[in-house]
């Protein structure tokens, strides 16, 4: 709902300078769900939780310099080929906080961006970020970097980008395994 209360004119200029709503409320939900993300996932998929080596910290850190990881955890499937995700939380001193997740080789996402008026940004849009790259890792994806552009495609459609610089790269990863044995309706199976 980003921006949706300012309608066609567009919210104030003073607005983008200004954090008026109660953030450690606003993002209650996205707190509980960071919470209970890894036994929700451990008891789904054949995936184990355990604190990020110094390398998978490292990953959160690069990617979120602004501010200090305050809660990490990495998420280690058993099933060959399947991409590590770690998951960490990260705090600003406004009460607000966000969510810095890794996943495949390079791919680091940090949202949301901003908690200003302006931009309005609830709980609901973060927890669809994050849902979009649990898809992503558990559903299996391909990550590339072509002409400078890292991201991924994964079964379910749709594309995320970043700007980082490197060497040509496309990787596949194999979906994380369901204790059910059934497949990840996210793989398309």
């Amino acid at each position: 709902m980003r921006g949706q209360r300012w309608g066609t004119e567009g919210p104030p200029e003073e607005a983008y300078s200004r954090v008026s709503r109660d953030l450690p409320v606003v993002f209650a939900p996205v707190a509980r769900r960071l919470e209970a993300l890894p036994p929700q996932l451990e008891e789904r998929y054949r995936v184990n939780a355990r604190t990020p080596t110094l390398s998978e910290a490292t990953r959160l850190t690069a990617a979120q310099p602004h501010w200090p990881i305050s809660r990490a955890v990495a998420l280690h499937p058993s099933a060959p080929g399947a991409s590590v995700l770690i998951v960490g939380r990260w705090d600003a001193d406004d009460g607000g906080f966000g969510i810095v997740v890794a996943l495949g080789e390079q791919l680091a996402y940090v949202f949301p961006s901003c908690w200003c008026d302006a931009c309005d940004t609830d709980a609901e849009e973060v927890l669809d970020d994050l849902d979009y790259y649990l898809d992503a890792v558990t559903g299996g994806f391909i990550e590339y970097r072509d002409h400078g552009m890292l991201g991924f495609r994964y079964a379910g459609g749709g594309k995320a980008h970043g700007g980082s610089e490197g060497p040509d790269l496309a990787r596949e990863w194999a979906a994380w395994g369901r204790h059910n044995g059934s497949p990840d309706p996210a793989s398309g199976g």
